[in-house]
């Protein structure tokens, strides 16, 4: 629905200067390309469990940032980015050039992402049902929830700013074909969750533990299975948006927009306004 919302609002006038090219640096995949997708896919899964205790140990719930655990997931968010960044910037190479249309982008995101919540809230008000499935579930969110939701948004939007921007500049332009990028791009944003997540209950069913290097963190490895669908939607949306646009802005966005609202909605508050 979102992306469908996406497609028709890039063809109305005030959106068309948005709509591009995509510009591809050619379908050479060396060593570097090589090693951009093994450290992306492997780097949010290996710092998972370490950023989250970093962020159970200095950031608990305050009235601005009222979940505890939607913290440490901001956090890991936040301190991969700055990984990130500098990876991105001191591994040289071409800098790519993107449609930069911020305005643009963000209004187009607000839209889509719009769609997607009133799809939601009438199915909610006609059949009291939200959309879920097993683990993963988009629910409305309460007045406190939107709050937060505010707050939460800022360290979301920059953690999909920078990893959109390294994932398109070093990763999808040297990949010939849409579902060929849809599949790397899926690999690069879920692909270390799905061995994380494989490795823990690998472990699980051979020893009876999930015991990891540092030690058993079974809440969270449960959490973790989220990532893969969750990221995996993320890529989707990504490459999507960036095919049609030559851009990393408006799919940045829009899963800002939605992750943070997956997040917000789905945690418990442990601070009251």
């Amino acid at each position: 629905l979102m992306l469908g919302t996406f497609d028709k609002l890039i063809r109305l006038p005030w959106f068309a200067p948005l709509a591009a090219v995509t510009i591809m640096a050619g379908n050479r995949r060396d060593g570097r390309w090589w090693i951009s997708l093994i450290i992306g896919a492997a780097l949010p899964a290996v710092t998972l469990l370490p950023f989250f205790q970093l962020a159970e140990a200095f950031a608990p719930a305050t009235r601005l940032f009222p979940q505890s655990l939607t913290n440490q997931i901001a956090v890991w968010a936040l301190l991969n980015s700055l990984v990130v960044f500098g990876l991105h910037y001191l591994s040289g190479g071409a800098r790519p050039r993107f449609n930069t249309d911020v305005r643009r982008s963000i209004a187009i995101a607000l839209l889509t992402v719009a769609i997607g919540y009133a799809a939601l809230a009438v199915c909610d008000f006609l059949f009291t049902v939200d959309f879920r499935f097993w683990v993963l579930a988009l629910k409305l969110m309460s007045r406190p929830q939107w709050i937060a939701f505010l707050a939460y948004l800022v360290p979301f939007t920059i953690f999909f700013l920078v990893t959109l921007r390294a994932l398109h500049g070093a990763i999808t332009r040297a990949t010939s074909g849409p579902g060929t990028q849809y599949l790397i791009n899926v690999a690069a944003l879920a692909g270390g969750f799905a061995a994380f997540v494989a490795i823990q209950y690998g472990l699980l069913f051979t020893t009876g533990s999930m015991q990891t290097f540092f030690a058993s963190d079974v809440l969270r490895t449960i959490i973790a299975i989220q990532f893969v669908p969750l990221m995996s939607i993320v890529a989707i949306i990504a490459t999507y948006t960036w095919r049609r646009t030559n851009s990393y802005l408006p799919g940045a966005f829009i899963c800002a927009l939605f992750v943070t609202w997956y997040v917000v909605a789905g945690q418990a508050t442990h601070v009251s306004y």
